[in-house]
Order: C-alpha cells, then sequence, then structure tokens
C-alpha cells in the first residue's frame, strides 16, 4: 500500500531498458505505473488516512483501502490463475 514516496517504483519502459531478459508484460496491462499512481481525479473523494496534523507532510497521497483491496483482490486472482505452485 503506498503510504510514502519511497513505496513507489519506476515504470515498467525503464525497467524493460535496464532488464531486457524480463518481460513486463504483465505489468502494462493498464497502464506503464505498477503501483498506485493517484491521477488527481480522486481528490474529491480524498480522504486522508495517515497521520497529519503535527508537522507531517507526505510527497505522494496515500492510497485509499478500497483501492488497496481491489488492487490485492486482483493480485490474488491472478496468483491463483497461475500454473506454479511456488514462487
Amino acid at each position: 500500500r503506498v503510504y510514502t514516496a519511497s513505496d513507489t517504483g519506476r515504470p515498467s519502459s525503464i525497467l524493460e531498458k535496464e532488464f531486457p531478459s524480463v518481460n513486463f508484460e504483465e505489468c502494462k496491462r493498464q497502464h506503464d505505473h505498477w503501483w498506485y499512481n493517484h491521477q488527481g481525479n480522486e481528490s474529491s473523494d480524498y480522504e486522508e488516512w495517515r497521520p497529519y496534523g503535527d508537522g507531517q507532510w507526505y510527497a505522494v497521497p496515500g492510497e485509499p483501502e478500497v483501492i488497496f483491496d481491489a488492487r490485492i483482490k486482483e493480485l490474488d486472482e491472478w496468483l491463483s490463475q497461475r500454473k506454479e505452485t511456488n514462487i
């Protein structure tokens, strides 16, 4: 769950160049960012859930729980369809 800026990554397009032997197609199914990427259209509904008010500030919006839960559900469904039994 994205909590701080360190919970983000590099776009798949950059990783592909750095690691040409790795297939990143699964990471690019919806977009180039494989982590939560606040689009700004959620801002009217966004409610800060992390500690704040005592001087804390965050470089990125925290991932809302409903989005995190949906992302984890999608991951779980993807994993259950894999043929591997050990990862």
